[in-house]
């Protein structure tokens, strides 16, 4: 049988001579990225329509090949898994870049400011390197297996609100997701004072982990989306379930959810969100 409790240490060994190289690259392409965006944004854009009815533009197609071109010339035996590209490079990567290029496109192509570039490292299916850019107003959240996580240069500071009356949460209703009835669980919230703001997954992990609100509640993720995220969470203690209260195993599942807060706000939302969410296969 193999022993197992050599795992941590041996896979952190591992990556960390070169943890360095990937955050500074990870942090100039956000960067770049976030030049594009900006040069996108107050421009009248052309919007494309997905397959799933989803929102693309020329900027999200052009941030995405990018990084492609980039990780390919920089580190050709790493893959990538951007969200206009899907998956690029051999099957068996041990390393993966996932990629959100614009999360919040649908802002982003009203000029709305709700808008983040997602960007994560992965080696053998374990996050050990996430960001998350506001090339807005240019905040930014850094978070490396084993160092903490880092919000413009500086240590977070999570909320310390651990109760869910008065709590500000990121939550989401959207109707092409009808497998749970979100609104349900909204009325009840709204008896416990709940604030509610809604914003695109990547802004919300910005917010939740720089202790701008205090808890996560969205009924569905992408794994492009949730690596960058799970790595920052982990780093700042929460907790990481889906809808049931059960850890992630299947990424590529977004019917799952996402609830995330510290462990005592965690415990409480769970109460309120298992009676809605009990009879769901997710």
């Amino acid at each position: 049988m193999t022993d197992t409790r050599t795992r941590g240490p041996t896979l952190f060994l591992k990556y960390m001579e070169n943890l360095d190289q990937y955050k500074n690259f990870a942090e100039k392409f956000v960067k770049e990225a976030g030049i594009i965006i900006r040069e996108g944004f107050f421009k009248n854009l052309k919007r494309d329509w997905k397959e799933d009815d989803s929102i693309v533009t020329e900027y999200d197609i052009k941030i995405n090949t990018m990084l492609v071109e980039q990780v390919q010339a920089l580190f050709p035996d790493h893959a990538i898994n951007g969200e206009e590209s899907g998956y690029v490079g051999a099957p068996d990567a041990p390393y993966v870049w996932y990629c959100d290029p614009i999360d919040g496109t649908k802002s982003f192509s009203m000029t709305v400011p709700l808008i983040t570039c997602i960007l994560s490292l992965v080696y053998k299916d374990e996050p050990i390197l996430g960001i998350i850019y506001d090339p807005i107003l240019e905040r930014i959240i850094i978070a490396e297996k084993g160092k903490g996580v880092l919000y413009n240069s500086s240590t977070c500071i999570t909320s310390p609100h651990h109760q869910i009356k008065n709590s500000y949460v990121a939550f989401s209703v959207n109707m092409k997701y009808k497998w749970v009835d979100m609104l349900d669980v909204c009325r009840k919230f709204q008896k416990e004072n709940v604030q509610f703001t809604y914003v695109h997954i990547g802004m919300a992990g910005l917010l939740l982990g720089s202790g701008n609100i205090d808890a996560i509640v969205l009924p569905f993720f992408k794994d492009y989306e949730y690596y960058a995220l799970k790595i920052i969470f982990d780093e700042g203690c929460f907790v990481t379930t889906n809808l049931h209260g059960e850890p992630i195993t299947d990424v590529s599942n977004p019917k799952q959810g996402l609830v995330v807060a510290q462990p005592q706000l965690h415990k409480e939302i769970m109460k309120v969100i298992i009676p809605h969410t009990v009879h769901l296969k997710l």
